[in-house]
């Protein structure tokens, strides 16, 4: 089975979007607003998400923690404690992946002990006049580069606050052109105190040749953050083996692989179910509303992003193999222990991340490109 349309997944909510009525988006919507909380579930001694071990060799518990503390460190070493920070272009869309790191870079506040002043997305942000001593922290990623729009946000970010800290979250950085990313060094380096922090060696690289005014650091994504996440029930035996493949601009050619066999095939979108509809509806209504009231509608969708993740969260959980070319799809999967296997995407931002931070976990492998030989390749334990 191939399509997301035959979907047999446990947890997966098998409703047209015809079927979705007024009431039932309302009614879920309140919900939401009388909640007000992510729905992430954090119980350390579940039975899916427990530390996984082999004595002697692995843990998984320091495997995260250690990335934690390496990201952490860093973020505390640039805003101490108690500092005023205004969090920038938060994720107002459906991808999935950019909702696992929005949960992990609030879990990252709290734990930094960062006042936050206010929270905007890229459609309700003003650009007013800020006191002296806020720092302003943006979105981490895979956006950094010219293939997204939030670059553009970024410099602007720059260009209006050059007497403020200004911190880029961890970020993979892809340039299509030179000319594009001359522009943004000369915009970026006309900042006396901005500093970036990249996900992986080859943006750091770059960072550090084009952006050499900039400070530069490296640290894993904020998803890492969220370790332990745990669901509830347990896994049903044998699970199905899961397939998570990009349809957009980041997709290769060759996706998805012809000889990959699959239980369920999809892609976020269609993972999500009708969430993905609840969700597009509050993102219009952030895009008209968001400006008068940022700060509720920044609540509501945390909240619904919340409930998004936790439902990915409890269906890559039934799963006995994960197959994907979502880098955070891998980077859920292996959350949850779930033995998985990550394929590039079209520029290498995938092998970049998990040569960096995952490679090393025995759950975990990274598909060779065609004709290139793996010998000694590990396989991910079952």
């Amino acid at each position: 089975m191939s399509t997301a349309d035959k979907l047999s997944v446990p947890g997966i909510m098998a409703r047209s979007q015809t079927g979705i009525s007024a009431h039932f988006v309302f009614d879920h919507l309140m919900s939401v607003i009388r909640h007000r909380q992510p729905h992430i579930v954090e119980m350390r001694d579940a039975g899916i998400g427990r530390a996984l071990a082999t004595p002697g060799s692995f843990s998984s518990t320091e495997f995260w923690e250690r990335q934690q503390r390496e990201l952490t460190s860093v973020l505390t070493s640039l805003i101490p404690a108690g500092s005023r920070v205004l969090y920038l272009d938060y994720p107002v869309h459906t991808n999935v992946g950019d909702l696992l790191v929005l949960a992990g870079t609030e879990r990252l506040l709290r734990r930094s002990q960062l006042r936050v002043v206010a929270r905007h997305s890229i459609h309700d942000f003003r650009f007013p006049q800020l006191e002296p001593g806020i720092v302003l922290l943006c979105q981490g990623g895979g956006n950094f580069g010219d293939l997204y729009k939030h670059q553009a946000f970024r410099e602007k970010v720059v260009s209006s606050y050059l007497r403020h800290r200004i911190v880029f979250l961890p970020q993979t950085i892809h340039y299509r052109g030179s000319r594009r990313l001359q522009q943004s060094a000369q915009v970026l380096n006309a900042h006396a105190d901005l500093h970036l922090i990249l996900r992986d060696h080859a943006s750091f690289a770059l960072a550090r040749r084009y952006f050499a005014h900039c400070r530069t650091y490296l640290a894993p994504d904020a998803a890492a953050m969220l370790y332990p996440l745990c669901v509830s029930g347990k896994r049903a035996s044998p699970g199905p083996r899961l397939c998570l493949w990009r349809t957009d601009v980041e997709a290769r050619p060759d996706e998805p692989p012809a000889a990959v066999h699959c239980d369920w095939a999809g892609d976020w979108r269609s993972l999500l179910g009708y969430r993905h509809w609840l969700l597009r509806g509050i993102q219009g209504v952030i895009m008209l509303l968001g400006r008068f009231t940022p700060d509720a509608v920044a609540a509501i969708w945390r909240a619904m992003a919340g409930r998004a993740v936790q439902h990915c969260a409890a269906t890559l959980s039934q799963a006995t193999f994960v197959e994907t070319s979502r880098l955070h799809g891998h980077i859920l999967a292996t959350l949850l222990g779930v033995p998985n296997r990550l394929y590039d995407n079209s520029y290498g931002k995938n092998r970049a991340y998990y040569e960096c931070w995952h490679a090393d976990h025995p759950r975990t492998t990274m598909k060779a490109p065609a004709g290139e030989a793996r010998p000694g390749a590990k396989k991910p334990r079952q």
